[in-house]
């Protein structure tokens, strides 16, 4: 049997490039087992030794693609592939994925380099791990014989390797100019999400009578993409390299000299944007602009597994450190404890005063030369800043006058308590920084944050100890996402913070709209969640079953039936992934294990004989995707200034099928869709 997504006839020059691409990697490999280990200059507090020499694992990603012009280009010939490293050995010219050629292939435009003739072809890979499954081509001119012309089909013989001949580009700083599709914001309701004066915007709704040709206009190698979305998800991300679409490439390829900020829907590929622009930023091919390292900061540990896949391949020297928030902070503070319980709390456990709070009760320390010593230095330091904190300093010197301030202070835990309590953590993480600031060696030249929408004041004032002077950020996510009241409210908010922007007003937004993942009948859903203005995210999967929404008379009933409502998706998607989403995870965890249940390799996955389930709660669902996903109880999602964050990114985490299951309510919003 096909998965899905599997085109039934072959390409007659698949085998061609099957052969080529495995040619490919055994030079990349042979080429990289020569190379001296380098180790690269890298914090000494994210060392990793499997990501900082030579070879990394480059040789493990195939070739992307190819692009022929309709004649012979005195450097490239009538064509050339595309891959992840430039190879220019005999007659196998290969172009680096981030080279200014390449955005021929990815159709952004032709700035920064010269060809003799025009583009005729882009051809387009489709893979299996690290081998070419599909062949997919772009006629823009009709031109015979073809530029692709294999001939008999026998691949070349590799030739003695020639001298680099001097490329005719110019310096890789200009960028290439915008893709003409590329959508940027046209007004303020576009430049700041979250107006409140919805009804001063014009209202949208789904495009229901848009052909699918209007939904993949402006796209490239857009039945490959249509396979991939069709096709199983996998625990991790694969490379979508290959059908990186003109305006994510766009993106992804800004100036590395400027900061970037990103706004999308769910599903419009945002996570992809961040992985490749972080490994755009390290390339070779940036020459001077090359950044020396980069920090991906995500939401979850889960999302590093996910991404690292993207990262790691594109990153021989190791410069790009995946992370996640809780770690960045966790790292900072230096305790072995276990950081239990959620995220949420007061405001002003997570407010940007904090920093003054911890720098005051750090002068207090100092004036007072009761600095800690001795072995346990560092935890005794700690919990010195964090009791005038609580005190609110000592007589005659307070941390605060603010008497709203005093009385937080007056709430806070005891220490011991404190550092076992994940709420407490940024401050735990502000108040180390205050006598152990991070030191140049462990800063990064750019910062990326993925889920961008989710850090508070006190993590944005952390996260900004390690960026280098001159550094740069680029912001990602979905304000309709935000998960907690804590956290700013627009991008206005965050670009004010960190002082980005052009000095008068915020950061403008660059906006994401085609989505990808999750079909349109699971986006119609999910988007009744939002204020009218924010309506109207499409897919171009355009097909696909509506969401089943399914009462339960008793609460004993409530995880049976989730549990029954995954076997059935299981049974759908085989060979995918399949989730369980509830703010209850404890009781369905226990319902499992009766079942037959046993945990699997990681905290989230479960397993019983062949099958495996995943079961999240929101938070740790964050930037994950899965074929299907039961959401359970909706109505006991938290809310946050009445939206409802939380259940809408954890609605939209199925790519192709949600079932909702639920007994006591359903928000006002999905009341229609839940009549029984």
């Amino acid at each position: 049997m096909r998965d899905r997504g599997e085109r039934v006839t072959q390409h007659p020059d698949l085998p061609f490039e099957q052969a080529r691409n495995s040619e490919y990697l055994a030079r990349l490999k042979a080429r990289a087992s020569i190379v001296a280990q380098v180790n690269v200059a890298r914090s000494r507090n994210w060392v990793d030794p499997s990501a900082i020499k030579l070879p990394v694992g480059i040789s493990d990603h195939p070739l992307v693609g190819r692009i022929g012009f309709d004649a012979e280009d005195e450097l490239l010939g009538r064509a050339c592939y595309i891959g992840p490293t430039r190879l220019d050995d005999g007659n196998f010219q290969v172009v680096s994925w981030d080279a200014p050629v390449s955005q021929l292939f990815f159709g952004t435009g032709d700035e920064g380099f010269t060809i003799d003739g025009k583009l005729a072809v882009r051809r387009t890979f489709d893979h299996r791990l690290s081998d070419i499954a599909d062949v997919d081509d772009e006629w823009l001119t009709r031109v015979d014989p073809s530029p692709f012309d294999a001939g008999d089909l026998q691949v070349p013989a590799p030739s003695t390797p020639r001298a680099d001949r001097r490329a005719r580009r110019v310096s890789p700083d200009s960028q290439p100019s915008p893709a003409a599709d590329t959508v940027r914001p046209t007004s303020e309701a576009d430049a700041e999400p979250l107006g409140e004066d919805g009804s001063a915007t014009r209202r949208r709704t789904h495009r229901d009578r848009e052909t699918q040709d209007q939904r993949l206009a402006g796209m490239r190698s857009a039945e490959t993409v249509l396979r991939k979305l069709a096709a199983p998800r996998s625990a991790a991300l694969q490379s979508v390299l290959a059908t990186l679409q003109p305006d994510q490439f766009d993106v992804v390829s800004r100036s590395p000299h400027e900061d970037l900020l990103i706004q999308g829907h769910p599903g419009t590929g945002k996570t992809v944007v961040a992985a490749y622009r972080a490994a755009y930023l390290v390339s070779a091919e940036r020459k001077e602009a090359q950044a020396q390292s980069v920090l991906l900061v995500g939401p979850t540990s889960d999302y590093v597994a996910h991404v690292k896949g993207l990262v790691r391949p594109l990153d021989p020297e190791g410069r790009i450190v995946v992370t996640h928030i809780a770690e960045v902070l966790d790292r900072i503070v230096g305790l072995k404890t276990n950081w239990s319980g959620g995220i949420g709390g007061e405001h002003n456990d997570i407010d940007a005063h904090a920093r003054q709070f911890a720098a005051r009760a750090e002068m207090i320390l100092q004036r007072a030369k009761t600095v800690p010593t001795g072995p346990t230095a560092r935890r005794d330091h700690l919990e010195a800043v964090y009791s005038l904190i609580q005190s609110n300093g000592l007589p005659g010197q307070p941390v605060s006058d603010n008497p709203e301030d005093s009385a937080w202070m007056a709430r806070l835990p005891r220490f011991n308590e404190a550092i076992r309590m994940r709420r407490y953590l940024p401050l735990m993480a502000q108040s180390t920084l205050a006598f152990q600031p991070v030191p140049f060696t462990d800063q990064f030249t750019h910062l990326l944050v993925d889920e961008a929408q989710d850090i508070s004041p006190i993590e944005w004032n952390v996260l900004e100890q390690y960026l280098r002077p001159g550094g740069h950020w680029t912001l990602v996510g979905d304000m309709n996402q935000r998960r907690s009241d804590t956290t700013y409210a627009t991008w206005g908010h965050i670009s004010d913070h960190l002082g980005i922007g052009d000095g008068d007003e915020p950061l403008q937004q660059t906006l994401l709209r085609r989505g990808y993942r999750s079909t349109t009948p699971i986006l119609q859903f999910a988007d009744k969640l939002l204020p009218s203005s924010q309506r109207g995210a499409t897919s171009i999967q355009v097909e696909g079953p509506r969401p089943s929404v399914e009462y339960v008379p008793g609460p004993d009933a409530l995880f049976p039936k989730a549990v029954e409502a995954a076997l059935r998706l299981l049974k759908s998607y085989p060979n995918g992934t399949v989730a369980i989403i509830t703010v209850d995870p404890g009781r369905l965890i226990q319902l499992l294990g009766k079942e037959g249940w046993r945990r699997g390799e990681t905290l989230n996955l479960w397993t019983r004989g062949h099958e495996l389930l995943r079961v999240h709660v929101p938070e740790s669902a964050r930037g994950l995707e899965f074929d299907g996903v039961v959401v359970v109880e909706p109505g006991d999602f938290p809310e946050n200034l009445g939206r409802e964050g939380q259940l809408y990114t954890s609605l939209t985490r199925a790519n192709r099928e949600l079932a909702v299951v639920w007994h006591k309510g359903m928000p006002d919003a999905l009341r229609k869709a839940a009549r029984r």
